[in-house]
């Protein structure tokens, strides 16, 4: 973005981070908040996506004086998930019809085929027993407080999202006490990819009304 600083957090176990994932959505966000704090910043707009979005809403509460905003990306605010799709996805063995699944669940069914082949590449190349502990930690996570979060917030998801749908984004925007919602056609829970356009248009805008310097 233009004119911003960007800093993007390799949670544990993620990216380049070498320290062991973490099961719990709570504990992410205290590794957030650590992180703001080392590095002094004290005055943000926080961006997540999906899971990220999860981390930002847990996090948001404990950051009050220091959020100029916030965008949630493909958010929720709970993620039911039972035990036997986690337990699933965490074999290897099923992976061609774990890839399927999720192939189904995370396109829209209008994506060009070579932009969903590039997202399934990563999801490819990810390791199974992280994806099965990043759905657990989904799935236990029950987002709290949220009239707490004051800030202006930009809600953002794909109208064909079949993993955390519009109605979901929408009862969330409405729960946010100052919060703004945005369904971007023609893209699913891989919005990031699919409509990546129309998603950094939408945050720009957002940021840009924003009455900071």
């Amino acid at each position: 973005m233009p004119g911003w600083r960007v800093l993007a957090l390799d949670l544990p176990g993620h990216g380049r981070s070498q320290d062991l994932p973490y099961r719990k959505i709570e504990d992410y966000a205290g590794k957030l908040l650590r992180f703001l704090d080392a590095a002094d910043i004290y005055h943000m707009v926080l961006v997540g996506y999906s899971m990220g979005a999860a981390i930002s809403l847990q996090a948001a509460p404990k950051l009050q004086d220091r959020l100029a905003g916030m965008v949630l990306i493909s958010p929720f605010a709970r993620l039911p998930v039972d035990q036997d799709t986690i337990e699933y996805l965490g074999h290897p063995s099923q992976a061609e019809p774990t890839l399927r699944w999720l192939r189904q669940k995370l396109f829209s069914p209008k994506t060009p085929d070579p932009v969903v082949r590039l997202g399934m590449r990563g999801l490819e190349q990810a390791r199974w027993r992280l994806l099965a502990n990043d759905w657990l930690a989904c799935s236990r996570f029950q987002a709290r407080r949220l009239e707490k979060i004051t800030c202006p917030t930009l809600v953002v998801v794909g109208a064909d999202d079949r993993l955390t749908p519009p109605s979901a984004a929408r009862e969330l925007a409405g729960v946010l006490p100052d919060a703004s919602l945005k369904v971007i056609k023609q893209a699913g829970h891989m919005l990031v990819l699919e409509q990546s356009a129309a998603l950094s248009a939408a945050v720009e805008k957002f940021l840009n009304s924003l009455p900071i310097n």
